[in-house]
């Protein structure tokens, strides 16, 4: 699965001091909060990347939580959407919304 945050349409991109990170609670359709403690997994996206890529995941219902810098307004973006897929082959690619505080 790759993630990817976007604020207003425009990428962010991980930044070596503030990188994208891709926060899943595993069966789950309503935001958990922002508590790293209440998702399953937690991934950092690569500097300079504008993705995170998660592998491993089974069908199943999700809410993926997204955070990073836009660098544009230099502030912190965040946001996130539940998902679910039932696909078992190939790659599956989301556009995370995010916004500022």
């Amino acid at each position: 699965m790759i993630l990817e945050p976007e604020h207003h349409g425009k990428p962010i991109y991980s930044q070596p001091n503030y990188p994208d990170t891709a926060y899943i609670a595993f069966d789950a359709a309503e935001f958990p909060g922002e508590d790293p403690a209440d998702y399953d997994l937690v991934v950092v996206g690569q500097t300079g990347t504008k993705q995170v890529s998660i592998s491993g995941l089974q069908c199943g219902k999700y809410f993926v939580f997204m955070t990073g810098l836009d660098t544009s307004i230099v502030e912190r973006v965040k946001g996130g959407i539940p998902y679910e897929f039932s696909q078992t082959e190939g790659v599956i690619s989301l556009k995370i919304p995010v916004t500022e505080d």
